[in-house]
């Protein structure tokens, strides 16, 4: 203890520590000192703090510039890192609370985020505090980082206003039948993607929806059916027809005035309101945040994102329209499935897949095939389910409606 009643005395070596350090002729000719920063009265003198030391000279001119020069690197470091971060637009949160936790998986076919503390065979931890995802930001991962993250449950609490995605739907259909009548019916009704933010419908050759209202053509070969390998089912080949129409929403354009494109069947029940709040809670205010290239997986039962509800972001959607050649020759697409195509083609991209398996009710998903267009309890059960597929009927379809959204009845 350094006071101006005992500055200076010589007292015997009382830290273990300290002691075991000391050579054995030392330890009783050491100055101790033990500052109390309570006590006004504590003062150091200037002989002591500039006494000789046969260990540690540490107030040298050379310790001291080996200090500043270890303080200028760490400040020039820091500032390089934080202009890096800015200029590629992936400023991470410092933000680490967490009350939602989403699993990352990774299949055969995915890769390990490497050098990431977020991904492996634990978990994500998104900030439910901050609403952001401290992770390294998905839009800028190359295309052998492709990961895949797994999202749970939406929260039940509305998002602000101002974090309301907006919707691009559209749907590509036949130009009659049965599927045509309920493509006029929904559009009538104002119903599925007819209540999006913007929508468009796709036929081969235009047809009329209502007054005023018309499909847009995409002119070219029609789909054709062949039979599934190993399989009594047979399967429509179809990504012909839909690349013609991802080409022309690519060079329409419109699309990037929204933040998702979803792409669904004309006999998908299609909840929007649902999909916005589940987009815009804060599980998912990252994509928006870093303007994410993403797709959402909704099938646990292939691992995969179905055909029925495609759920795409703007920034991905640019990445495939720009690339799509890369994968039209990579990719055995004359004998796919347009969703395999997107699937596949979206992950060779390096755009994230994002797992959530719980929006979409499919039963071809399903290892119960019995009861297509199951919509029961949706309103109130399976407040998370926000598509149903198959319902193929006018009427099945709108009765689906009615029993998802109740409101629709008030």
């Amino acid at each position: 203890r350094a006071s101006p009643h005992t500055a200076g005395r010589i007292e015997p070596c009382i830290c273990p520590a300290v002691c075991a350090a000391m050579p054995e002729h030392d330890r009783s000719h050491r100055t101790l000192l033990a500052i109390d920063p309570s006590d006004d009265d504590d003062i150091i003198p200037s002989d002591l703090v500039h006494a000789p030391s046969r260990r540690l000279h540490l107030n040298t001119p050379a310790w001291r510039t080996v200090r500043y020069g270890a303080l200028v690197v760490g400040a020039s470091l820091a500032v390089v890192l934080c202009i890096s971060g800015w200029v590629l637009g992936t400023t991470p949160s410092l933000s680490w609370q967490s009350t939602t936790r989403a699993r990352a998986s990774a299949g055969a076919d995915d890769v390990q985020l490497a050098g990431s503390p977020c991904l492996g065979s634990g978990s994500v931890e998104l900030s439910e505090a901050a609403g952001v995802n401290p992770c390294m930001p998905p839009s800028v991962l190359p295309a052998e980082q492709a990961h895949i993250v797994e999202i749970g449950p939406p929260s039940t609490t509305q998002p602000p206003a101002e974090n309301v995605p907006s919707l691009f739907c559209f749907s590509v259909t036949v130009t009659w039948g049965s599927e045509l009548e309920l493509v006029k019916a929904q559009y009538q009704a104002n119903a599925s993607l007819f209540s999006c933010d913007s929508w468009q419908v796709f036929s081969i050759d235009s047809v009329p929806l209502g007054p005023g209202s018309s499909t847009t053509a995409i002119p070219g070969p029609a789909a054709v059916w062949k039979q599934r390998p190993g399989s009594a089912f047979k399967q429509s080949i179809n990504t012909n027809v839909f690349l013609r129409a991802w080409n022309a929403i690519y060079q329409d354009g419109r699309f990037r005035s929204h933040d998702w494109v979803v792409k669904l069947d004309a006999d998908t029940v299609f909840l929007p309101d649902r999909l916005r709040h589940v987009l815009g809670s804060k599980q998912w205010a990252w994509t928006m945040r870093w303007q994410a290239a993403v797709y959402v997986k909704n099938c646990w039962k292939f691992k995969s994102m179905q055909g029925p509800l495609e759920v795409i972001s703007r920034a991905a959607v640019d990445r495939f329209g720009a690339s799509v050649q890369q994968c039209q020759s990579g990719l055995d697409f004359a004998n796919m499935g347009e969703d395999q195509f997107m699937d596949k083609c979206l992950h060779q991209l390096g755009v994230q897949s994002v797992n959530n398996f719980e929006v979409l009710s499919d039963s071809y998903c399903s290892d119960d095939t019995s009861a297509p267009c199951n919509c029961i309890g949706a309103g109130s059960s399976r407040p998370g389910v926000l598509a149903f597929h198959p319902c193929k009927t006018v009427q099945r379809y709108f009765d689906c409606l009615d029993e998802a959204s109740p409101e629709r009845q008030a």
